[in-house]
């Protein structure tokens, strides 16, 4: 097949990167688009949101057609996909065809992956920003009452990114060459478990809480910074 028997997709992606793909296959996906526009203009966040609002289900097989359209997408860098990659080993051709033609389908398909690093990181940035609000919140009201619940819930957090940042409890730093070993052993006295955390907070009042808090904070302040250099 020639190149004057492939065209360009109508969307950005395809056309700032010369994209090609098969005339008929383009024809049949340029029509299908404009039963609905509006789901080729959106994030895939916002699409799974249409899709489960308006009780879509996508099927597994439309899930890995997509991931293969897209692998494919990246492989030609700026030359002619080549169909018969997307859907060999997932689907007959008579499967591709149907999905190309179901706008829903089609809409999933053409969105692009965003890749598992970005997905991560947007869900580590959403939990972070859930959890300054927990921390926000004070657990003394105005009148002096006390949500030992939320109290206990910010010891936890206070305890987890304390050890996050300064180390666990045992922290063995260790670097070695054909000439040199360094052992750095810090040693803390932080409870690692959450139930430990739990059962202590139970036991302990108010000042109590308040002073291993203010405790942990100034061992924060003071902690050396300690520097391993292999020579």
């Amino acid at each position: 097949m020639g190149l004057d028997a492939h065209k360009s997709l109508q969307l950005p992606h395809f056309q700032e990167r010369g994209i090609l793909l098969p005339e008929d296959t383009q024809l049949i996906m340029d029509r299908v688009r404009q039963q609905d526009p509006q789901l080729f203009e959106m994030h895939e966040t916002e699409l799974r949101a249409y899709f489960r609002e308006k009780k879509h289900t996508i099927p597994a097989t439309i899930g890995m057609l997509r991931i293969q359209f897209w692998r494919e997408y990246d492989r030609v860098q700026g030359g002619q996909m080549i169909v018969a990659n997307i859907y060999r080993d997932i689907a007959s051709s008579s499967h591709w065809a149907q999905a190309i033609r179901n706008v829903n389908h089609l809409a999933w398909i053409l969105t692009p992956l965003a890749s598992m690093i970005a997905q991560c990181d947007e869900r580590i940035d959403t939990l972070m920003s859930n959890m300054r609000d927990v921390v926000a919140i004070s657990p003394v009201d105005r009148s002096g009452n006390v949500d030992r619940h939320l109290a206990k819930l910010q010891f936890e957090m206070l305890m987890y990114f304390d050890q996050r940042k300064h180390g666990a409890i045992v922290q063995r730093v260790e670097q070695k060459t054909t000439s040199t070993s360094v052992n750095a052993t810090i040693t803390q006295n932080i409870p690692a478990d959450s139930k430990k955390i739990a059962d202590m907070m139970e036991k302990m009042s108010l000042e109590e809480i308040q002073a291993k808090l203010d405790e942990v904070k100034k061992r924060n302040a003071e902690l050396p910074v300690i520097e391993v250099k292999a020579e």
